[in-house]
């Protein structure tokens, strides 16, 4: 069976696309609520490199898919007026409009889904926005003439008032009112100070207000368990870490405690002792200077003397080990000996 080509049920060459956008504040239909206030805008195919090369033309150089000559005005051109129409010619106009279908497809459209063709010159939002400049009072005192800034004619500025009149008595009414108000009454006569003075110091226009003042006595407040947990007497402080006391370590040997005892100086007899100068403090043989023309014997003698001082300094060293170390458990033993006596004494 042969293949039959299926026909696409919309053919790409004559399709319009549209885009939907926000309805032009200098459109008529913009104020009306029925008409809607999205409208279709139909694109406009244009070949890149047709768009490019006419972009170029101007001076665009851009590779992209932005269209920079919707930016773009014609200096000059023939232009023409159209009168305003009101609004009744909108409502004629958008019945007939009605029936109106678009002619690049088959598809019936009405016509309040476009823009209308024709537009103001002021938008909505520009015709609602306040004139720029303000209010100015010198142009609104322009308007008026010396002869109508004034009191009327009919009206009554200066002159008399009868006594009897009520507009007299009002007042006065009014008067003797705000007087009571600010008065304070005494529920009890009180004794008056001034008695003792002369008629002529009084001042019968002068009011004399008594007023009690009672002493002041220390108001005591009962205390609840709320206020155990106020901070008036607790003064927060920062909590520090108290370091630890040294751990106390006893010597393998004597089972003293170590770094407790003070530390050991010389005595008197080692003062004394080092004071005194012997033959040990003289200049041994390792010490002189060797001859350059020494003889066999000679060189043979000197060695062996200086075997001997050296056997000699290891006994002594050896000695002054010992000798150390027994004055060290000495002292030790006689400090402990010490330390414990004085704690025996303590009450």
């Amino acid at each position: 069976m042969p293949h039959r080509k299926k026909k696409p049920f919309i053919e790409k060459k004559k399709a319009v696309s549209f885009h939907l956008v926000h309805r032009s504040q200098r459109d008529p239909l913009a104020a009306d609520e029925t008409a809607p206030q999205r409208v279709l805008l139909p694109t406009q195919k244009v070949n890149d490199e047709e768009r490019r090369a006419e972009q170029r033309k101007y001076g665009v150089f851009f590779d992209d898919d932005y269209d920079y000559l919707q930016h773009l005005k014609e200096t000059s051109g023939p232009s023409e007026l159209i009168p305003t129409l009101g609004p009744h010619a909108y409502s004629s106009r958008d019945e007939e409009d009605d029936a109106s279908v678009t002619p690049s497809t088959g598809i019936k459209l009405p016509s309040s889904v476009f823009a209308s063709e024709f537009e103001e010159d002021v938008g909505l939002l520009n015709k609602a926005a306040p004139v720029s400049g303000g209010f100015n009072v010198n142009d609104f005192y322009e308007q008026y003439d010396d002869v109508e800034i004034g009191a009327l004619d009919n009206a009554e500025l200066e002159g008399s008032i009868q006594v009897d009149s009520s507009r007299l008595q009002e007042v006065l009414n009014d008067y003797y009112k705000e007087k009571a108000e600010n008065c304070v009454k005494l529920n009890t006569l009180e004794p008056f100070e001034d008695q003792d003075l002369p008629a002529s110091e009084l001042d019968e226009s002068e009011e004399i207000i008594t007023v009690v003042l009672e002493d002041t006595k220390e108001k005591w407040d009962c205390e609840s368990i709320c206020s155990t947990y106020s901070n008036l007497y607790n003064h927060p402080q920062l909590i520090r870490c108290h370091p630890k006391p040294k751990q106390i370590h006893l010597s393998c040997k004597t089972g003293i405690p170590l770094h407790v005892l003070p530390k050991k100086g010389l005595t008197a007899k080692q003062v004394e002792r080092m004071q005194i100068i012997n033959g040990s403090d003289l200049p041994r043989v390792s010490t002189q200077p060797r001859s350059k023309n020494e003889s066999k014997e000679s060189k043979r003698a000197r060695k062996q003397a200086i075997k001997e001082e050296r056997k000699e300094r290891r006994v002594e060293k050896k000695a002054n080990k010992l000798a150390f170390k027994l004055e060290k458990r000495r002292q030790e033993k006689e400090l402990l000996n010490l330390k414990r006596n004085v704690e025996g004494l303590k009450l």
